[in-house]
């Protein structure tokens, strides 16, 4: 009779980071965090920081147990983030590291507007009304001569499947 460990085996592979891509900028501070799952894990932990080493930690949460987790985070700063595993009896290893940096508008030196295509879209059917300014300056396009409406098409393949608004060069204008 042999008696073997299976010590050291571990679960197999770590979680696979989904959203905020890797070295993402954008200026939303509410955050939807995205992961893959890995048969047998019951839990993960996610720990973001300010810096890549992860000594600088702003958020761990070891108690989620499904594969997103939302926070809010500031402004003006790069974060990175990670994520592991847990089953019953064992943990992955860390995910990869990827980080992110999120920005306020207001803090581009002489910006007036800033228009997105993928939020701020006031519509009706396909022709737009308004495009909300993001700057925080509301400064908001707006045009009430629907002939004169651009059309919005919510995504375009070519462009990371984000929305785009279309004028036709003629008469569309805001």
């Amino acid at each position: 009779f042999k008696l073997y460990s299976l010590a050291g085996w571990g679960i197999g592979s770590s979680p696979t980071l989904v959203f905020p891509n890797n070295n993402i900028v954008f200026n939303d501070t509410n955050i939807s965090f995205q992961w893959n799952s890995v048969d047998s894990i019951i839990k993960y932990t996610l720990q973001i920081a300010t810096d890549s080493t992860f000594t600088s930690i702003v958020k761990q949460d070891t108690g989620i147990a499904t594969t997103n987790y939302q926070d809010t985070l500031v402004a003006n700063a790069t974060y990175y983030w990670r994520i592991k595993g847990y089953s019953a009896t064992d943990s992955t290893g860390w995910s990869s590291t990827w980080s992110f940096t999120l920005f306020s508008p207001q803090a581009i030196t002489g910006l007036c507007l800033w228009l997105r295509s993928d939020s701020g879209i006031v519509s009706s059917g396909d022709t737009v009304s308004a495009w909300i300014d993001f700057s925080g300056f509301n400064n908001d396009a707006t045009q009430a001569t629907v002939s004169a409406q651009p059309l919005f098409t919510d995504s375009i393949a070519q462009l990371n499947n984000y929305g785009v608004l279309r004028f036709d060069g003629t008469n569309d204008w805001m």
